[in-house]
């Protein structure tokens, strides 16, 4: 189930953090391998990135971001990890002002930029840019509005 219990709630920015940083970047090796067997793994998170354009306001963006980040997690094929849907789904909600303050167009970039390197069968450079996106939040919330 992706409940999440008020627990969750305690966990602090920095550990939501790492928890996404080390459950993402650990799933792109599998989703990378399948998508190099399986075309159609490219072309579901091509499709999910693509619709980020259709995002109207904050919450469209947030539901577009959660889905493809799970998507990215399902990807790999370690259903197990689709668990951690609970993770963003806590993440998004206490980074929402994040979010809010977050140049969307650069994020649909750095979306497409993941799968590309993964794509290019490149997981240092996907990791690398996965990390850069997950801690921009980190650094977005360190600033005054």
């Amino acid at each position: 189930s992706s409940d999440v219990c008020s627990s969750d709630l305690d966990a602090s920015a920095a550990e939501l953090i790492e928890t996404r940083t080390v459950v993402e970047t650990g799933a792109l090796p599998m989703t990378m391998e399948r998508m190099r067997r399986d075309p159609a793994v490219y072309e579901r998170l091509s499709a999910a990135v693509d619709t980020f354009r259709r995002a109207d306001d904050l919450s469209d963006w947030i539901r577009l971001d959660i889905a493809f980040h799970r998507r990215l997690l399902e990807e790999s094929g370690l259903s197990p990890l689709v668990a951690f849907h609970g993770l963003l789904e806590v993440f998004f909600h206490r980074f929402r002002e994040s979010v809010r303050r977050a140049e969307w167009k650069e994020a649909i970039h750095s979306h497409r930029r993941i799968i590309d390197a993964l794509h290019a069968v490149k997981l240092a450079a996907a990791n690398r840019i996965l990390r850069t996106h997950i801690e921009s939040h980190r650094i977005r919330t360190r600033r005054k509005p």
